[in-house]
């Protein structure tokens, strides 16, 4: 329900690695409720797990944690995030429009 995200980190939490594509959607999810509250160690945790093996959240994912590293002023970890959708999944790349991103946090980097 919303506005429940605690009960839901709960839930999730209790998810068991039965199914790939539920379980790393599952992580994704987890990481987004912690980022949600502001503990950014643990939705970096739960996003890299989530990117470890199902492509179909990885490019998503990728962005979100390049969008977290760019809050933290993380850029070579950000460039990195945008890097990794650019050269695996080229098509998400283009639909995401991750170029400018990629830029920005490349102009950063190069400071």
């Amino acid at each position: 329900k919303l506005g429940q995200k605690d009960e839901a980190m709960e839930y999730l939490k209790k998810f068991k690695k039965k199914e790939d594509v539920l379980w790393y959607g599952v992580q994704a999810a987890i990481g987004d409720l912690y980022d949600d509250a502001g503990d950014e160690t643990n939705a970096i945790k739960y996003y890299k797990k989530a990117i470890k093996s199902e492509p179909f959240f990885t490019p998503t994912t990728l962005f979100k944690l390049g969008q977290l590293y760019e809050r933290n002023n993380q850029w070579a970890d950000a460039l990195d995030c945008y890097k990794q959708i650019e050269d695996n999944f080229f098509v998400e790349y283009n639909n995401m429009n991750i170029a400018q991103y990629a830029e920005r946090a490349k102009s950063k980097v190069s400071k």
